[in-house]
Protein backbone atom coordinates (compact mmCIF):
# COMPACT_ATOMS: atom_id res chain seq x y z
CA UNK A 1 0.00 0.00 0.00
CA UNK A 2 1.66 3.23 -1.06
CA UNK A 3 2.90 5.17 2.05
CA UNK A 4 1.50 2.39 4.36
CA UNK A 5 3.71 0.74 7.23
CA UNK A 6 5.32 -1.86 5.52
CA UNK A 7 6.46 1.19 2.30
CA UNK A 8 8.01 3.35 5.72
CA UNK A 9 9.62 0.85 6.92
CA UNK A 10 11.43 -0.79 3.75
CA UNK A 11 9.47 -3.33 2.15
CA UNK A 12 9.35 -3.31 -1.60
CA UNK A 13 6.86 -4.43 -4.41
CA UNK A 14 8.55 -7.62 -5.11
CA UNK A 15 9.78 -8.40 -1.87
CA UNK A 16 9.06 -12.14 -0.80
CA UNK A 17 8.11 -12.24 2.90
CA UNK A 18 9.25 -15.68 4.64
CA UNK A 19 8.64 -14.41 8.29
CA UNK A 20 7.10 -12.34 10.63
CA UNK A 21 7.52 -11.77 14.02
CA UNK A 22 9.37 -15.52 13.94
CA UNK A 23 6.40 -17.39 12.26
CA UNK A 24 6.53 -18.40 9.03
CA UNK A 25 5.00 -17.41 6.17
CA UNK A 26 3.80 -20.36 3.33
CA UNK A 27 1.36 -18.19 1.71
CA UNK A 28 -0.84 -15.17 1.60
CA UNK A 29 -3.31 -16.66 3.58
CA UNK A 30 -0.92 -17.37 6.72
CA UNK A 31 0.21 -14.22 6.39
CA UNK A 32 -2.98 -12.32 6.65
CA UNK A 33 -3.68 -14.96 9.73
CA UNK A 34 -0.09 -13.65 11.67
CA UNK A 35 -0.35 -9.84 11.22
CA UNK A 36 -4.25 -10.20 11.63
CA UNK A 37 -3.43 -10.61 15.23
CA UNK A 38 -0.48 -8.29 15.90
CA UNK A 39 -1.24 -5.58 18.20
CA UNK A 40 -1.39 -1.79 16.42
CA UNK A 41 1.93 -0.03 17.78
CA UNK A 42 4.52 -3.21 17.91
CA UNK A 43 7.62 -3.05 16.68
CA UNK A 44 7.83 -6.97 14.78
CA UNK A 45 10.81 -8.29 12.80
CA UNK A 46 10.28 -9.10 9.09
CA UNK A 47 12.76 -11.26 7.39
CA UNK A 48 12.13 -11.11 3.48
CA UNK A 49 14.17 -12.19 0.25
CA UNK A 50 14.68 -9.30 -2.13
CA UNK A 51 16.23 -9.80 -5.16
CA UNK A 52 17.35 -13.35 -3.76
CA UNK A 53 18.77 -11.94 -0.65
CA UNK A 54 17.49 -12.78 2.47
CA UNK A 55 16.66 -9.27 4.72
CA UNK A 56 15.31 -8.48 8.07
CA UNK A 57 13.17 -5.58 8.47
CA UNK A 58 11.65 -4.23 11.79
CA UNK A 59 8.07 -2.73 11.19
CA UNK A 60 6.15 -1.02 13.25
CA UNK A 61 2.26 -2.61 13.33
CA UNK A 62 -0.18 -0.26 12.09
CA UNK A 63 -4.14 0.00 11.54
CA UNK A 64 -5.44 -0.39 7.88
CA UNK A 65 -7.19 2.38 7.61
CA UNK A 66 -11.23 1.85 6.61
CA UNK A 67 -12.76 1.94 3.57
CA UNK A 68 -15.22 3.87 2.83
CA UNK A 69 -18.02 0.99 2.83
CA UNK A 70 -16.35 -0.75 5.88
CA UNK A 71 -19.47 0.61 8.06
CA UNK A 72 -21.85 -0.88 5.74
CA UNK A 73 -20.26 -4.26 5.00
CA UNK A 74 -18.71 -5.23 8.55
CA UNK A 75 -20.80 -7.30 11.01
CA UNK A 76 -19.83 -8.04 14.51
CA UNK A 77 -21.63 -10.92 15.84
CA UNK A 78 -22.94 -11.96 19.46
CA UNK A 79 -20.75 -14.75 19.45
CA UNK A 80 -17.38 -12.84 19.55
CA UNK A 81 -16.43 -12.63 15.74
CA UNK A 82 -16.90 -9.62 12.62
CA UNK A 83 -17.71 -10.36 9.45
CA UNK A 84 -17.47 -8.97 5.88
CA UNK A 85 -18.22 -9.10 2.53
CA UNK A 86 -15.92 -11.13 0.55
CA UNK A 87 -14.19 -8.93 -2.34
CA UNK A 88 -12.72 -10.58 -5.38
CA UNK A 89 -9.56 -9.20 -4.92
CA UNK A 90 -9.71 -10.50 -1.13
CA UNK A 91 -11.20 -13.53 -2.39
CA UNK A 92 -8.27 -14.14 -4.96
CA UNK A 93 -6.07 -13.43 -2.50
CA UNK A 94 -6.86 -15.99 0.50
CA UNK A 95 -7.62 -18.67 -2.20
CA UNK A 96 -11.09 -18.51 -2.19
CA UNK A 97 -11.51 -17.18 -5.48
CA UNK A 98 -15.01 -19.88 -6.36
CA UNK A 99 -16.55 -20.00 -2.77
CA UNK A 100 -19.41 -17.78 -1.58
CA UNK A 101 -19.31 -16.79 1.85
CA UNK A 102 -18.37 -14.08 4.28
CA UNK A 103 -15.14 -13.22 5.37
CA UNK A 104 -14.32 -13.33 9.29
CA UNK A 105 -12.38 -10.28 9.99
CA UNK A 106 -11.92 -10.00 13.66
CA UNK A 107 -12.22 -12.69 16.28
CA UNK A 108 -12.73 -11.43 20.00
CA UNK A 109 -10.10 -12.87 22.62
CA UNK A 110 -11.88 -15.41 25.08
CA UNK A 111 -15.46 -15.07 22.97
CA UNK A 112 -16.84 -18.26 22.17
CA UNK A 113 -15.55 -17.48 18.58
CA UNK A 114 -11.77 -17.57 19.96
CA UNK A 115 -12.97 -20.53 22.02
CA UNK A 116 -14.65 -22.61 18.88
CA UNK A 117 -10.39 -21.64 17.11
CA UNK A 118 -12.47 -19.49 14.24
CA UNK A 119 -10.01 -17.06 13.20
CA UNK A 120 -9.79 -14.05 10.57
CA UNK A 121 -9.54 -15.40 7.13
CA UNK A 122 -11.95 -17.71 7.81
CA UNK A 123 -15.23 -17.79 5.41
CA UNK A 124 -18.03 -18.60 7.01
CA UNK A 125 -20.69 -20.53 4.32
CA UNK A 126 -23.67 -21.41 6.28
CA UNK A 127 -25.76 -20.48 9.35
CA UNK A 128 -27.56 -23.44 11.02
CA UNK A 129 -27.37 -24.93 7.63
CA UNK A 130 -28.62 -22.13 5.41
CA UNK A 131 -26.25 -20.83 3.03
CA UNK A 132 -24.60 -17.26 3.68
CA UNK A 133 -23.10 -16.33 0.32
CA UNK A 134 -23.05 -12.70 1.38
CA UNK A 135 -23.55 -10.31 4.15
CA UNK A 136 -27.53 -9.92 4.11
CA UNK A 137 -28.10 -13.56 3.56
CA UNK A 138 -25.30 -13.73 6.63
CA UNK A 139 -27.56 -11.16 8.68
CA UNK A 140 -30.91 -12.87 7.94
CA UNK A 141 -29.31 -16.31 8.94
CA UNK A 142 -28.43 -15.19 11.91
CA UNK A 143 -30.94 -13.06 13.22
CA UNK A 144 -33.14 -16.18 12.64
CA UNK A 145 -31.49 -17.94 15.30
CA UNK A 146 -33.41 -17.81 18.91
CA UNK A 147 -31.34 -16.51 22.16
CA UNK A 148 -30.02 -19.31 24.25
CA UNK A 149 -30.14 -21.22 21.13
CA UNK A 150 -27.37 -23.56 19.42
CA UNK A 151 -26.10 -21.86 16.34
CA UNK A 152 -23.64 -24.34 13.96
CA UNK A 153 -21.44 -21.94 11.72
CA UNK A 154 -19.91 -23.77 8.64
CA UNK A 155 -16.68 -22.43 7.89
CA UNK A 156 -13.58 -22.90 5.26
CA UNK A 157 -10.09 -22.59 6.09
CA UNK A 158 -7.29 -23.79 3.41
CA UNK A 159 -9.81 -25.95 1.38
CA UNK A 160 -10.92 -28.19 4.16
CA UNK A 161 -15.17 -27.08 5.32
CA UNK A 162 -15.38 -27.13 9.16
CA UNK A 163 -18.37 -27.10 11.61
CA UNK A 164 -18.38 -25.54 15.49
CA UNK A 165 -21.18 -25.12 17.34
CA UNK A 166 -21.82 -22.46 20.14
CA UNK A 167 -25.12 -21.39 21.95
CA UNK A 168 -26.26 -17.57 21.33
CA UNK A 169 -26.10 -16.17 24.90
CA UNK A 170 -26.53 -12.71 25.58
Amino acid sequence: MPGGFAQKAGISTGDVIVRVNGRDVEDSVSFYRIVSLLPVGETVPVDLVRNGTGRRITVTVGELPARPRDSEILLQTALGFSVEELTENVAETLGYRYERGVLVTRVTRLSQADSVGLEPGDLVVKINGRPTPDLEAFREAFEAVQWGRKVLVEYRREGVSRTVRMTLEK
